[in-house]
């Protein structure tokens, strides 16, 4: 099975294809642009273009998981169909701030899902790039039918990822 990754930003990508290919995940990568970074030489299959719905299902097969980062709600709203229109399992969101909408959209949905905020909290520090790349792949791993939604800054976080610190 795969993972596909919407519009990573691309100081989180590298990190992130690189510990899922590393775990013997297959990385599928969607870009708006050519010229975003080429991480084909990591071994992701990339897709260039408007990630709208269509885009998005075509690019989701044989997926089990969809990772999006910071998305728009209309974003967020093709991702969730196209994961349901190719029978992904599992949505994990990574965002810089909490966002309603996007927790509204996915609790409405039946799929299954972890929101990963990743973003300091008054005195708490922020994780770094390879603590995000370690929470997507263990969200991506979680067993059963999981809807979470987990603060990075809060040390019981990585205890509901499976992840001791």
């Amino acid at each position: 099975m795969s993972v596909l990754l919407v519009t990573p930003p691309e100081h989180l990508g590298g990190p992130i294809i690189e510990r899922l290919i590393a775990q013997g995940d297959e990385v599928r990568v969607v870009v708006a642009s050519a010229d975003a970074a080429d991480w084909r030489r990591l071994g992701a299959h990339v897709a260039v273009g408007d990630p709208d719905g269509d885009l998005l299902e075509r690019a989701g097969q044989s997926s089990r998981t969809i990772a999006l980062f910071d998305p728009a709600e209309e974003l967020a709203q093709d991702a969730i169909s196209a994961a349901k229109a190719a029978r992904i399992d599992r949505v994990v969101a990574v965002l810089s701030r909490p966002s309603v909408a996007l927790s509204a959209l996915l609790a409405g949905s039946e799929l299954t899902y972890v929101v990963l905020v990743a973003a300091r909290r008054g005195l708490k520090r922020a994780p770094g790039v390879a603590e995000i790349a370690e929470a997507v792949d263990a969200a991506d791993d979680l067993a059963g039918e999981v809807r979470l939604e987990l603060d990075l800054a809060e040390p019981g976080a990585w205890g509901a990822l499976g992840i001791e610190r």
